[in-house]
């Protein structure tokens, strides 16, 4: 999945689906719901589908840095709100302002190093079959090898074409070791970071789902970041790992 902005042509960028980022839509996936995933948002920007997220409480979504570091200034937070509670793209559910955007302090935009951000809503939403938060894993919690995992958005299903789908997609994929990933990335791959893909590629991430859950046992333990393009063999997606982040998480945000 490309960072999931243009990383498909051997350069590593970020994944979000804007200007010449290849964004990442689902591949290999198929349709599902939202009440089988309540936790998905869509993040907005002037109201329009820009990178996914997770609902982790009544006020605050977990999301990638890269999507909100490249337009951001001070003045621009209001151009940003969330979509909640419908699996459509750009339609449906409810629309919340954003009230603050919080970047993890040890982000960097070129080894996308803890490429985690925190977007608190203007005010606290309902909790029920179409939002509801997803569950957050513990501080350095092991996510075993072979693990399967689940990878939701509205990301484009052809790499290199950004067209999203109309109903969100899902797929599953296994995680794979630092090793195998190091192995594939080199040191662009960090501790802050998981992998997750086949070994022969075929299902992933791609443009459009930059910032979206990845869970393992009903857990949030990854957001999609980057990738050596989409569904490629020997390039598995690459995801801020949410257990390396949990203790920022819970200090900024008291969950």
């Amino acid at each position: 999945m490309l960072s999931l902005m243009v990383l498909t042509w051997a350069v590593f960028l970020p994944t979000d689906a804007v200007g010449t980022h290849s964004d990442p839509r689902i591949i290999g996936g198929h349709d599902t719901n939202i009440t089988d995933h309540p936790h998905q948002v869509s993040v907005l920007y002037f109201n329009s589908h820009f990178c996914g997220g997770s609902l982790i409480s009544s006020k605050w979504v977990l999301s990638a840095a890269h999507c909100t570091q490249r337009f951001r200034v001070e003045t621009s937070i209001f151009k940003y709100s969330i979509r909640l509670g419908t699996h459509h793209y750009n339609s449906g559910g409810q629309i919340v302002p954003v009230l603050r955007i919080i970047d993890h302090p040890l982000y960097g935009t070129f080894y996308l190093h803890f490429d985690i951000t925190l977007l608190e809503m203007d005010r606290n939403v309902g909790d029920g079959v179409t939002i509801k938060p997803i569950a957050l894993p513990q501080q350095g919690q092991d996510i075993l090898p072979g693990t399967t995992a689940v990878v939701t958005g509205w990301g484009t299903m052809t790499m290199g074409f950004y067209h999203p789908p109309e109903q969100l997609q899902e797929v599953f994929v296994p995680i794979v070791s630092f090793e195998t990933c190091r192995a594939a990335y080199g040191e662009q791959m960090t501790t802050s970071m998981i992998c997750a893909g086949f070994a022969d590629g075929g299902k992933d991430a791609c443009q459009g789902d930059s910032g979206g859950p990845l869970l393992v046992n009903n857990e949030l333990v990854g957001v999609v970041s980057w990738g050596g393009g989409c569904a490629l063999s020997g390039r598995p997606g690459v995801y801020a790992s949410v257990p390396a982040a949990r203790d920022w998480i819970r200090n900024v945000t008291g969950i």
